[in-house]
């Protein structure tokens, strides 16, 4: 799951702008499940470009915003993806087909 520019705790709370030490454990569970996303989605192997690194980071504000499961007050059935990281996503899939 690691590659080159995988984010760290540090990068992500950063990029959260979280100070406290109290859900560290949570922010390292939703950046794992992030760049599991971002790998899924892309097709990529590693987080290995600048660009993989921000969707990761995108993904992982969504999942920190909405962590509680509720989205405007309901319940998330499907969580919608914010459009930038929709458009990084798609710029950065592999297409495995063989032609």
């Amino acid at each position: 799951m690691s590659g080159t520019y995988s984010p760290t705790l540090a990068q992500a709370k950063s990029f959260l702008r979280v100070e406290h030490d109290a859900e560290d454990t949570l922010i390292s569970a939703l950046l794992a499940s992030a760049e599991d996303f971002v790998l899924d989605m892309t097709g990529a192997e590693s987080i290995g470009t600048p660009t993989l690194q921000a969707a990761v980071l995108l993904s992982l504000a969504g999942l920190y915003e909405h962590r509680d499961g509720l989205i405007d007050g309901k319940a998330a059935s499907r969580p919608q993806l914010h459009p930038v990281l929709e458009t990084v996503l798609k710029s950065c899939r592999i297409d495995h087909s063989i032609t």
